[in-house]
């Protein structure tokens, strides 16, 4: 994985036979207190959940997500790692079934994107378009407890994720595709 002005990494990468198969971009958007927390998924959520291993969106990504700086294949056995860490927040219909959910980043002290660590950090989205939407606007409210954070997402170029991305307050980090 290597960022889009990275020429360099990016021919290399070519001339090793490497391809070119998911772009992501950085998602910004401010701290929030106008909407509610998302829910805080268990392992007892993790049947449900794990329907979305093989989402549109995971086919679309050849079955990877984006982990800081390199990608992990999502699998039964990621999700409940991820899970059991308090890692993973989601967006419950009214039946109770999982309709968006988000996979925040493991805290890393080496952590070279964000010197200061002023950013809760968020390397997956899925769900239903609409929920995406809603879920982005409560992850905005995590960080809330602690003035002047944001919120950032790596969000793959699938069209639905944008499109909810942006519909949820989240708008492009110049310079990071």
């Amino acid at each position: 994985m290597t960022g889009g002005s990275n020429v360099g990494s990016q021919a290399i990468g070519a001339r090793a036979g490497f391809d070119h198969i998911i772009t992501y971009a950085a998602y910004l958007a401010d701290a929030s207190l106008e909407f509610a927390l998302p829910v805080q998924l268990t392992i007892e959520d993790a049947p449900t959940l794990l329907r979305w291993v093989d989402s549109p969106l995971m086919r679309y990504l050849h079955g990877v997500y984006r982990a800081a700086w390199s990608a992990k294949t999502l699998t039964e056995a990621e999700v409940r790692r991820a899970l059991e860490s308090q890692l993973i927040y989601g967006l419950k219909d009214e039946a109770g079934h999982i309709a968006a959910w988000a996979l925040l980043r493991e805290e890393d002290k080496e952590d070279t994107e964000d010197g200061d660590r002023k950013r809760l950090r968020v390397d997956h989205f899925d769900g239903e378009p609409n929920a995406v939407t809603e879920l982005g606007k409560r992850m905005r409210a995590l960080p809330r407890r602690n003035s002047g954070w944001w919120s950032v997402a790596g969000i793959s170029d699938y069209p639905p994720l944008v499109s909810g991305a942006g519909e949820g307050g989240l708008h492009v980090e110049p310079g990071s595709v």
